[in-house]
């Protein structure tokens, strides 16, 4: 509590030094991880009290002082959060075991291969040929600037299944080794289909690129 007081006097006096809130968050978190209350809890409370006056201009910004102290650190740990805490976090708290005998054993279950089959063909086969037949039935159209490579792409990114998979799973199966196989599944597809995905838009993309430089 008087921490949290005294970070509200900082914000109050309009102090900027992002390592002083730093330390008071740690603090905070500790104390609350100590007390028995759910740490996370810290995150929630900062957040409200992150200070919203101006910081400074970041590189794609043209005007200065024109962010504030929470979009500069949005800014600043946005690709942290995104692409490594979250989703170390979510795969510590799926209760996934990740090793040899796992995977081999996920390897020779019938289980295991019709969920990535599922994940990785079957998502983008159906929202492929969801589209054509829409299409050809005229009860939609397709936008425009869009191919069905377009689709493709989205259809593979559709296959990153992860956490409702994952509770689907639970709800699915009551052996445990099933339940096994399933996560291996479900991680293993979820992880192909964003590759592919990122590899058919990225080509797509290109080739507007081209595209537009050739007319």
């Amino acid at each position: 509590l008087v921490v949290l007081v005294f970070t509200a006097v900082l914000k109050r006096l309009d102090v900027r030094m992002m390592w002083v809130y730093l330390l008071c968050g740690v603090v905070v978190w500790y104390s609350l991880y100590k007390t028995g209350v759910h740490p996370t809890l810290a995150g929630v409370i900062f957040g409200l009290l992150t200070p919203t006056f101006p910081h400074k201009r970041i590189a794609d910004l043209e005007t200065e002082d024109s962010v504030s102290v929470l979009e500069w650190l949005e800014h600043l740990i946005h690709p942290w959060t995104s692409f490594v805490i979250v989703p170390l976090f979510a795969l510590a708290n799926a209760g996934i075991e990740i090793s040899f005998q796992s995977l081999s054993d996920a390897s020779t279950s019938a289980i295991a291969w019709g969920i990535f089959i599922g994940l990785v063909v079957g998502k983008p086969v159906g929202i492929v040929l969801t589209v054509v037949m829409s299409k050809r039935l005229k009860l939609a159209d397709i936008p425009r600037g869009a191919s069905m490579k377009t689709f493709l792409g989205v259809g593979n990114a559709a296959g990153i299944g992860f956490t409702v998979a994952l509770f689907i799973s639970e709800l699915a199966f009551t052996d445990a080794t099933h339940r096994a196989d399933a996560k291996i599944a479900i991680l293993l597809g979820s992880l192909v289909s964003a590759a592919l995905s990122v590899a058919v838009l990225m080509t797509q993309s290109k080739v507007e690129d081209q595209l537009t430089l050739d007319s």
